[in-house]
């Protein structure tokens, strides 16, 4: 998220489809990525990436 410069308390708030793009490819997609590759705790309000955590640093 900081490297598309987005801010968020919740990252869900930045992918989250809208009413009228629903059933749209390039608006879901987003979407359909972080849910596959975050791993929630909502309650704790935790989030994390394990595909991330195992890369190298840049």
């Amino acid at each position: 998220m900081r490297r598309a410069g987005l801010d968020s308390d919740k990252p869900i708030d930045v992918f989250k489809v809208k009413a009228r793009d629903k059933g749209k490819p390039e608006a879901e997609g987003p979407l359909f990525a972080y849910r596959t590759l975050v791993v929630t705790q909502k309650r704790a309000g935790l989030y994390a990436m394990p595909c991330a955590a195992a890369s190298t640093p840049a």
